[in-house]
């Protein structure tokens, strides 16, 4: 679903080889992370923002996703959320 929805040119990620979290690099353009997270609120996406899980200050913009309690066809909708919310940046 990312590998459909997300803008090569706005985020990437690997392939997770097991889990329920998905790790998505944010090429933002110049925006911070407190703009990435409110257009993901306003296009209804709940992440959490990498900078919670570093000890420093990260590199890059990150989102940390949880997929645990879903089905595939919210992930799919997730995704394209996504997708749109980095689009619109």
């Amino acid at each position: 679903a990312l590998g459909r929805h997300l803008p090569p040119d706005r985020a990437s990620f690997a392939p997770p080889s097991g889990g329920y979290l998905l790790w998505i690099r944010v090429e933002a353009r110049g925006a911070a992370e407190r703009e990435v997270m409110a257009a993901l609120e306003r296009s209804r996406v709940s992440a959490a923002p990498g900078s919670l899980f570093f000890a420093s200050s990260p590199p890059a913009t990150y989102l940390r996703l949880s997929i645990s309690s879903l089905d595939e066809g919210e992930i799919e909708e997730g995704a394209r959320r996504l997708g749109a919310a980095l689009r619109s940046l």
